[in-house]
């Protein structure tokens, strides 16, 4: 009996993992009677968000491997993706906090990002990309409190302190000017 029970538990934790995916849930109750329950599709959307576009703050990835190990390209290859390099999604999660609704919310500074593009496309399965390395302002759609939809990013060309440096830099020439002619 117990055998059964564990093979059923473990059973039921795949047809959980499965269903997942798919958004919905078979739960089997004491009497074995199953009762269906829909998963909110934001999460659906925020995990693929993650598998789509989120790699670990200090990886070094390679857009091939990554699209494909992913597989984010099933019957054509993917003409572009950007990975957000952002562990566990915390900056990209912490700007969609605030929002219930579907809100395009942007990154208030510069985050890493490796930009994907196709290059060639014999076939689905031997997809080759450019890649680049680059910071940007990041533009997702929040709902739930997640991130569900990559939209787009706003290349940033300095970083993005540089700004500030180069006001410091004007005033102090212009101090530098002004106290010289008097």
């Amino acid at each position: 009996m117990h055998e059964f029970i564990n093979k059923g538990m473990t059973s039921q934790k795949k047809w959980f993992t499965r269903l997942q995916q798919y958004g919905s849930l078979i739960i089997l109750m004491d009497g074995g009677i199953p009762l269906s329950v829909a998963l909110p599709s934001g999460s659906r959307n925020y995990n693929k968000f993650m598998e789509k576009h989120i790699v670990q703050d200090e990886e070094n990835i390679n857009c091939n491997l990554t699209i494909s190990n992913r597989k984010l390209s099933s019957n054509n290859c993917r003409y572009h993706n950007t990975f957000i390099h952002d562990t566990n999604a915390k900056k990209i999660r912490a700007m969609c906090s605030p929002y219930t609704s579907p809100q395009v919310v942007s990154s208030s500074g510069s985050l890493r990002l490796t930009d994907c593009k196709l290059v060639k496309s014999p076939s689905a399965t031997h997809c080759a990309y450019h890649q680049k390395g680059i910071r940007g302002i990041v533009y997702v759609t929040c709902e739930n409190h997640v991130p569900v939809h990559f939209v787009r990013f706003h290349e940033s060309s300095s970083p993005s302190w540089f700004p500030c440096i180069w006001n410091l830099v004007l005033l102090i020439l212009l101090k530098e000017l002004l106290l010289t002619q008097f």
